[in-house]
């Protein structure tokens, strides 16, 4: 969970900062007050690069203070390890999966770049690991061999799938003036308690018991909430 936390933590540091407020200053003051738009006026289609992934979302401006935005994306980074613990070698083949479908709406409630946004999350999250034994397995007086150890494998989600999202943003998620928009926002969705599941055999099979797995369910459980950080670039169709 150390290694996912600090992947986490170098995602962060891959966002550009620079230059996020460019474009508005004109949106907010000469957009007149409640302004409908029709269905075939304010469309777009944005970049985006977060916590989540990559993805693309469709985005509709519905008034002059709500966008709706439909899109996906998604994230898969494999990771292996070697640990060598008192002479004994394990490998551990991880695959960190982000990632899925979202459902949001944004709320300008001022005439200014902040807004809320709110909506739902289909829940991709997924970890995936495999643990298996490079070396025989020093047993008291005698030694097992390789073949013999077995395999961990274990698989981390989310509670609930359909998540609720809501974040604090910074910037336009479409442009009323403007072709190009920039967007920033961080949140968090609701992912229930997460679950992991756990599987084994051989001499190390035992540890993946139920009474084991259900200790780190209970560590987990607290955490509900997963943070999220996402950077929009839009292009307005129409």
């Amino acid at each position: 969970m150390k290694r996912i936390a600090a992947f986490y933590a170098l995602v962060l540091l891959c966002f550009p900062a620079a230059g996020i407020f460019a474009q508005q200053g004109a949106d907010s003051s000469s957009t007149p007050k409640d302004v409908v738009y029709k269905w075939k006026d304010q469309w777009g289609v944005g970049l985006k690069f977060g916590i989540n992934g990559i993805g693309l979302d469709a985005i509709k401006g519905i008034t002059n203070h709500i966008d709706l935005r439909l899109g996906y994306s998604f994230l898969s980074i494999p990771y292996t390890t070697v640990q060598t613990l008192e002479g004994y070698n394990l490998q551990a083949d991880a695959t960190v999966t982000m990632g899925g479908a979202n459902l949001l709406a944004d709320y300008y409630p001022f005439k200014n770049i902040f807004h809320l946004t709110g909506g739902v999350l289909f829940n991709q999250t997924l970890v995936e690991v495999d643990v298996q034994s490079l070396s025989a397995f020093p047993f008291g007086d005698i030694s097992i061999p390789t073949q013999d150890v077995g395999t961990i494998t274990g698989s981390l989600g989310p509670g609930i799938r359909l998540s609720p999202y809501l974040a604090l943003g910074i910037g336009r998620t479409l442009s009323k003036n403007h072709r190009v928009s920039f967007n920033f926002e961080l949140g968090a969705m609701y992912q229930g308690k997460p679950k992991i599941e756990l599987s084994g055999d051989g001499v190390i099979g035992p540890m993946a018991s139920v009474n084991n797995t259900t200790l780190i369910n209970d560590a987990i459980a607290p955490y509900p909430f997963f943070p999220m950080l996402n950077f929009l670039i839009a292009y307005k169709i129409k």
